[in-house]
């Protein structure tokens, strides 16, 4: 188990070091504040320190928290931990994380993009940002009462 930050480094660097790239590129396209997320964009010059931050507060977690968060996912935003990119993914998967206020209490991960390279393709389209924005929001929507409906057919029986 990773006990420090500096471990940490030892074996998610390269990685970490892709994503800083991966955030210049978007943060080059204004758009990519509007889509999928709610704030703005983690730069490469913070990166080191926000992951750093990440990791100090997933250590200190418990339960529920430890067993679903993990200390390799970078926040795409410096003030929330709502939207991610996950450095285990082949192709940095982009998502945010939902809590489900109801029990039995859970988090979900609700997939933006599968592949950074999904988003940046998008960046470069012609998308209509707004039109975008709204059917991620009606997917997001449909998995969540998927997920509570589920439930509900679950403690009927």
């Amino acid at each position: 188990m990773i006990q420090s930050f500096k471990d940490f480094l030892a074996k998610w660097e390269g990685r970490l070091l892709d994503v800083g790239h991966i955030l210049d590129y978007l943060n080059s396209y204004p758009e990519a504040n509007e889509i999928a997320l709610k704030e703005n964009l983690t730069s490469s010059a913070e990166l080191f320190k926000i992951q750093e931050d990440w990791f100090c507060l997933h250590s200190k977690y418990k339960g529920v928290e430890k067993e679903f968060f993990k200390n390799y996912w970078v926040p795409l935003s410096p003030s929330s931990y709502d939207s991610f990119i996950d450095m285990s993914h082949p192709y940095f998967k982009v998502f945010s994380i939902s809590f489900i206020p109801i029990e039995p209490y859970q988090y979900i991960i609700q997939d933006s993009f599968t592949s950074i390279t999904e988003l940046m393709f998008l960046l470069d389209s012609d998308i209509d940002v707004e039109e975008f924005n709204s059917i991620l929001k009606e997917k997001r929507f449909k998995e969540l009462e998927s997920l509570l409906e589920n439930r509900a057919k679950t403690n009927k029986m």
